[in-house]
């Protein structure tokens, strides 16, 4: 996604493998090698700089890795 951070920023992202919380009713998605998620919060600010809505609903973000696969859910 071609975002980076500081060595004093911790990256929102998790990458697999590995277990991430959803932030709902204790809810967690086992991501895969090749594949990254983060949150609700950085998912709408992604969104919105896209020139997307957001409904505040949003619990996260799942993209491949790879730099040859060009969508997310």
């Amino acid at each position: 996604m071609g975002v980076t951070f500081s060595q004093e920023e911790e990256s929102p992202w998790i990458s697999g493998p590995a277990t991430a919380d959803i932030g709902i009713n204790n809810a967690q998605i086992d991501l895969q090698y090749g594949y990254s998620f983060t949150g609700a919060e950085e998912t709408r600010a992604i969104m919105e700089n896209m020139g997307n809505p957001t409904s505040g609903t949003e619990m996260g973000l799942l993209v491949p890795d790879s730099d040859s696969l060009y969508w997310f859910i």
